[in-house]
């Protein structure tokens, strides 16, 4: 929705609303030919008593299958552009080598003790957790604590549910290695790791949802991240009824943060010389600071996701003036206020997005005179 435009359409809700509220006889039939839907009853989430072995994760997984999880040099060996794409990702960097989650976490055990912690490895540490090692001290040199978000847990959930915190059903069987020249053990191994569910958002939501709740010693729920919500009420989704949007197409999680891109390594999961990014565009830009292309990348693709216009200028020459192609004159002295718009033109949920007391995005305005000379920032 495009800033300035509020009134109107508030008006236009507020005339068609009185158009529907004529008075006239009530019909209790329903409507002719509606499907009956079904009736679910309303729960919260329990314990190991439901199955949540890891509570207060949701994660429903063998236990002791750690080392499996953490070991992706086996994925490396044939897909070599997702495992060079993936390795500076921040699925790669989710566990204890992230030095913001670590601070997190570690307070987090420090305060309310380690077992609490589970609720955040349920996504970040599930290679500690399916071991149990989240119950204890965290040894740094410990490689399922540098695993992150690996081949094998997205590659291996079966199934989510709707909770968050992690919840989704972990397959840890072993993945029938194809050999050369054989078709049957080809597609064995596709049908291993190419389930259903990786083509669906319910995937990545049920970690990109999460919460702090009693189970985690926390006294009231408050909600972590859930960029799910929003874009299940966008255009992105395919929904108007939150409100009226221009038309664009349907885009869901892999659409903008997994594009196509070159596979010059041959990578057998490539189709046509690309393959969905294992990069994982638009999260933790500041990783990549220290990798030029993979830093020009990351801020190509963020690029016109969020337009930012300045609208106009109050007290310059005594007065408000529209900012236009025509030269604003500013005289010395004067106190000037400039209304700048950010609009959410691209992002398909709230910008910005994720834990919000966990990234940092700011607005920084520059003037410069006519000889570009930088007189004034803020």
């Amino acid at each position: 929705m495009r800033p300035g435009r509020g009134a109107s359409w508030s008006l236009a809700w507020a005339l068609l609303l009185g158009a529907c509220a004529e008075p006239g006889p009530l019909d209790t039939s329903g409507p002719r030919g509606a499907p009956e839907l079904p009736q679910a009853a309303p729960r919260l989430p329990e314990g190991e008593g439901d199955g949540t072995p890891f509570f207060p994760a949701r994660v429903r997984a063998p236990r002791g299958t750690g080392s499996l999880l953490a070991d992706v040099d086996g994925c490396a060996e044939c897909h070599t552009d997702a495992f060079a794409q993936w390795r500076s990702s921040a699925h790669a960097f989710a566990s204890f080598d992230d030095p913001v989650y670590r601070v997190a976490v570690e307070r987090l055990r420090a305060q309310k003790g380690n077992r609490p912690s589970r609720m955040c490895a349920g996504c970040h540490d599930v290679a500690l957790l399916v071991d149990d090692a989240m119950d204890v001290a965290v040894r740094p040199e410990d490689p399922r604590a540098h695993a992150g978000v690996s081949c094998r847990v997205c590659h291996g959930i079966s199934s989510t549910r709707a909770d968050g915190n992690g919840s989704f059903d972990l397959d840890t069987s072993p993945v029938p290695i194809p050999r050369d020249g054989d078709p049957a053990t080809l597609a064995a191994h596709k049908k291993a790791v190419s389930r259903p569910i990786l083509r669906e958002s319910d995937l990545c939501i049920s970690c990109h949802r999460s919460f702090l709740d009693g189970s985690t010693g926390n006294a009231h729920h408050i909600v972590g991240q859930d960029d799910a919500t929003p874009w299940r009420r966008s255009v992105f989704a395919g929904s108007e009824g939150e409100r009226i949007d221009e038309r664009i197409d349907e885009a869901d999680c892999r659409a903008c943060h997994m594009p196509r891109e070159a596979a010059p390594g041959g990578d057998p999961g490539a189709k046509h010389g690309t393959l969905a990014s294992h990069a994982f565009l638009g999260g933790h830009t500041w990783l990549a600071a220290n990798e030029p292309k993979r830093a020009a990348r990351a801020q190509k693709f963020l690029q016109e996701s969020v337009f930012v216009e300045v609208s106009q200028v109050d007290g310059a020459g005594g007065g408000t003036q529209l900012v236009s192609n025509d030269p604003i004159v500013i005289r010395g002295g004067e106190h000037l206020v400039v209304d700048v718009v950010v609009k959410n033109e691209r992002v398909g949920h709230k910008f910005p997005g994720g834990v919000a007391d966990a990234q940092d995005t700011w607005l920084e305005v520059r003037v410069k005179d006519a000889s570009g000379k930088l007189v004034a920032s803020a």
